[in-house]
This record gives structure tokens, sequence and C-alpha cells, in this order.
């Protein structure tokens, strides 16, 4: 069920389909404003307007390795009382699935997007679209970012990472010896991969749903990045944002959000959600409402992965039920657990449905990804069929034995329309 392609071929793909596309200009902070232009506005300061803000995105909006991301991460730098709904280790197919579910009700003036990724460029389009949709007045803002560990270089025949080239070399990463050999080494380094063809994609969905683009200072050579701007993140893993990362981040996108408050109405409007959708993810709260088999057990991943939970089902297998309110069937998503690019640690799983779906026998999950080049464990989301109205059992078989069992994450019932356009344009990894 999941396509495996490099990032470089993923970037020749789509850079030749963006030949096809009409020339368009790039949304830069204070030179070019949303084409949604609303009648009624007034000039206010953001602290004036007590904006609310709402916030999507990876690891990096959820405040990864701060020791206090409720105050340090830059959602909370904009805003104390943001909504951010940011999910570790996972993209944004989820929330373009189940925007309702995550946003609810209320209104908001400020949407940020932080996904970093060419492979999730089709999902953000439709998390653009949805929120767009709902809110036509809000001021979306998408971001751009790089981190250190982008740096990959070729030596003795392979591309490796900096931290493979470190274990090579022998040298601590990132250290005073790594940065000498580093300056010294005639290796060909590979800088910023993926950031010609998805910056221009990004732009060009940020320019369709009239949001504005906010673009991390971008050094120009390897050895700036990894010495003049490594204060920006983690010392650790040189991925994450540091707390002064945050801070500029924050700092950023202020800028565009007073700027862009000279055209932002007094009374912005709702839209509407459309169909709809009805998700439920334990993979946060820690807390599943739906029924299962006693055989099936909800525990953390992890104490190293605090505040991420799954349903574990073992060899033996287990079972676990769904219910479809809407009047009409709905497609079916489910997100679990895999690692990569090597061979994943977890099972390759058999879904069985009971009733049984028309033409269907069952299902094979293979829980693996090659979102990355280097060592990973993240959330995938697949969608495994069309339910009808009322309850339907999921009936789960492990095929193999793993170092992991089978750790299912959340369900989404979503609108055939969403799932149509969601499948039309996600770029596959």
């Amino acid at each position: 069920m999941w396509f495996n392609m490099s990032s470089r071929s993923i970037a020749c793909v789509c850079l030749i389909s963006l030949i096809s596309f009409v020339a368009f200009t790039t949304v830069q902070v204070g030179k070019e404003r949303s084409k949604y232009k609303p009648s009624s506005v007034q000039r206010k300061t953001s602290v004036e307007r007590d904006l609310k803000y709402l916030t999507f995105g990876t690891s990096q909006t959820w405040g990864s390795t701060l020791t206090n991301r409720f105050e340090q991460a830059y959602p909370y730098l904009l805003s104390p009382d943001v909504k951010n709904l940011a999910i570790r280790g996972a993209g944004p197919q989820y929330p373009s699935l189940c925007t309702e579910s995550m946003v609810g009700d209320e209104l908001y003036d400020v949407i940020v997007l932080e996904y970093p990724h060419g492979e999730t460029l089709g999902e953000l389009s439709v998390l653009a679209r949805r929120l767009r949709q709902r809110f036509p007045d809000a001021i979306m803002i998408f971001t751009q970012y790089w981190y250190p560990l982008q740096v990959y270089v070729r030596e003795q025949g392979r591309e490796m990472s900096l931290t493979e080239w470190a274990e090579l070399k022998d040298v601590g990463f990132l250290n005073g010896e790594f940065m000498e050999e580093f300056h010294k080494t005639s290796v060909i380094r590979d800088f910023w991969q993926i950031f010609p063809f998805f910056a221009l994609s990004q732009e060009k969905v940020a320019k369709e749903v009239g949001a504005h683009m906010y673009i991390l200072p971008r050094p120009k050579t390897e050895e700036l990045a990894l010495e003049g701007y490594r204060h920006l993140f983690n010392s650790e893993d040189m991925h994450h944002l540091s707390e002064r990362g945050h801070k500029e981040f924050a700092r950023g996108i202020k800028e565009i959000v007073e700027e862009a408050l000279g055209t932002y109405p007094v009374d912005p409007r709702l839209g509407t959600w459309g169909e709809g959708d009805k998700c439920i993810s334990w993979y946060e709260s820690g807390e599943c409402p739906l029924e299962h088999s006693a055989n099936v057990i909800l525990k953390p991943l992890d104490e190293r992965y605090g505040f991420k939970n799954s349903l574990e089902i073992g060899l033996g297998g287990g079972a676990v039920t769904i219910e479809n309110t809407f009047d009409s069937p709905h497609s079916l998503y489910l997100s679990f657990m895999a690692t990569g690019p090597s061979k994943s640690r977890y099972p390759t799983t058999e879904l069985h449905f009971e009733p049984r779906m028309p033409g269907v026998e069952s299902v094979i999950i293979e829980p693996h990804s090659n979102k990355y080049k280097f060592s990973h464990h993240v959330a995938l989301m697949e969608k495994v069929g069309v339910v009808r109205p009322g309850k339907t059992v999921l009936i789960f078989q492990p095929i193999e034995e793993a170092q992991y069992p089978f750790r299912l994450v959340s369900v989404a019932l979503v609108s055939e329309d969403t799932a149509n356009a969601n499948s039309k344009v996600t770029i596959s990894f």
C-alpha cells in the first residue's frame, strides 16, 4: 500500500509537474497581502485585537526537546491561549482528514501551518483549503524552515547524513574536531535537498488559499549553517528548534500578523465544514472510548515517548469496534505506528471486517516508512475501506513476529468528497 521513492525521485517528479503550472509571485512578508479582501477593516495591533491563534504542525510546533514547551514553544509565545494541534511524528494527513474533529466550533483569527517536507504537500493543500472554507478571513501563514541534519555528504560511493559521516570519521557530532574535519574534506556536499521544488510548490498552495509565507533565515553555505546558525537548533539532535529558534520563529510570524491586520475585518466570517468528519485519537490523550477486546491493551508506547499512546495488538490478534453515525457510507482511515527506512520493527498485519465489506476479503497493513533517510519512528495513516452507517468490528491479526506489537493510534471516518480530494493530491512516499 506504500510506495518506496527516494527524496530525490519525489523531487524530480514534482519539479517536472511544476513546469506546467502558471507562473506566480511568491507571497512574501510585507510584499503581498492575501487575495481575500474583506470590506470592513479596522487597523489595530494584535494585542489590541486579542487575536485567537490556531497552530498545526509536527514535533517542532509541538515543542519537542524544550524543557517547558507550554512557555517556550513558538505557538505559546504567539499567545498563551493558542490552540496547538501539532502532532509529533506525523504530517498533515490526519489533520487534513479530521479538521472539523480537531478544530471544533471556535472562530480563529490566525492559523499557522508548519509542515516542512515535500511528500506531504498534497495533504497540506487539502488541510489549507478546508481551513479556508471554514475561516474565509483568517490570517493564514505557511512556514518554511531548515535544519542542519538536511546537510548530506557523498563519500565512498554512498550518500550519508552528518551523523553517519561523523561515525565514519570517528569524530563527535558537530564538535570542534568535527568542524575541523568538515572544513578540510573534499567530499561532495548536498544542502537544501528538497527546498527548490518544495518551496515553489508550497508557495503556490499558499497563494491559492491567500496565505502568507514565513521563511526562517537561510544560510548560503554548509559551514555557515553548522557554525553561524546552530544556536537556533537543539544542540543534541540539530533537528528540533532550540528555545532561541522558537523565539525567532515567533518574532517572524508576529511581524506578518501585524502587517496583515491592515486588511483584517472587525467581524471575520465563519464558513462551513462541508460534509464533516468524525475522528478519534488517543495518541496524545491516552483516552480511547472505542470498544475493544480484552487482549487489545491501551498503554504508552515507551517512557521515552511521553504523551504518546496506542492500542497494542499482539500475535494473538484483537478486535476494535467503530461506529459510523453518519447517514451515508464514509471512508475509514487508520493511523498506526511505523519505523524506517530499514525493516520495520512492527509486524505486517491482516485486517478483517465484520460485517464484511462488499468485495473485500481483508486488507494487509504494512507498518513501514521511507519518510526519512535516517532511522525514524512515526505514525502513518492509511485508508482501509468504506464502511456503512452503523457498527463495524475491525479484526486485526499480525502475521509475523516483530520487535513491537502492532500499535493503533487513531481511527477516522471521512466523507467521500474529502477522501477523494486527499487521495488525488497526496504525494506518496
